[in-house]
């Protein structure tokens, strides 16, 4: 039977089951890509960026993992983003963190 929950896809697999999910990296990624990749990208389109600051580069879900200690300590501690340059939430910061500290 290819109903049984052994041969469910892991596409079909709910997040109680996957720490990290597709769902979970296109949510994340969307605050990434508003709050981080504006200054953190290969061409960052933040005024007065020329290059990502300290050659760290956040755009996938991969970059996040690389980088991953440095991300948690500058987001817990509000020392990223930069003056609170691109207005990060609270809400969004904790999601980064537990997302982030799940890589």
């Amino acid at each position: 039977d290819n109903n049984t929950p052994e041969s469910v896809s892991d596409k079909g697999a709910t997040a109680d089951t996957l720490p990290v999910s597709a769902s979970a990296d296109d949510a994340i990624m969307g605050v990434v890509h508003t709050r981080c990749s504006t200054c953190h990208a290969a061409q960052p389109t933040q005024q007065g960026f020329a290059a990502p600051p300290a050659g760290i580069i956040l755009q996938t879900p991969t970059d996040m993992k690389i980088h991953k200690a440095k991300i948690v300590t500058a987001v817990q501690t509000g020392y990223m983003p930069l003056g609170n340059l691109t207005q990060l939430t609270d809400a969004e910061r904790q999601q980064l963190v537990a997302y982030t500290s799940g890589l």
